[in-house]
């Protein structure tokens, strides 16, 4: 596991352990995720991004990618994540609601991505879910 690796993990595992729980009651699935779910880290280009999600993504994780291009290198790292769309399959409208996710990896977004849409689509209190950002535009 190299340094990228470990401060990634160690983001995630952060966040999952300060989540406040009683804010849950007072905001809609959307809002507890975008606000309390979501890890966002870009250490600039070429710093590995891509390769840990295609390490840590699992089956049952939706992953987000730019374009074509994008997906079809992240299988070539043998991403094993079944659901891996382009932003705009999420944007025009691939259904991805009423689907359980536990981890929602997002692959160097676009800034004028509709993050909220996302939340909207995917964010449910049944599971817990974590939201990994890495790279691209800021939220």
């Amino acid at each position: 596991m190299n340094g990228f690796d470990k401060l990634v993990h160690a983001a995630i595992t952060f966040n999952q352990l300060e989540r406040p729980g009683k804010a849950r009651v007072y905001m809609s699935d959307a809002v507890y995720a975008y606000e309390f779910c979501t890890v966002r880290m870009s250490l600039g280009r070429q710093t590995g991004k891509t390769t840990f999600i295609a390490n840590n993504a699992v089956e049952s994780d939706l992953v987000i990618v730019r374009n074509d291009m994008n997906r079809d290198h992240l299988e070539s790292l043998g991403c094993k994540a079944k659901l891996i769309l382009t932003i705009d399959e999420v944007k025009y409208g691939h259904s991805v609601h009423g689907k359980m996710f536990k981890n929602i990896w997002v692959d160097e977004p676009i800034s004028d991505f509709d993050w909220m849409s996302l939340y909207k689509l995917t964010a449910n209190s049944r599971i817990f879910q974590t939201y990994v950002v890495l790279g691209g535009g800021a939220l």
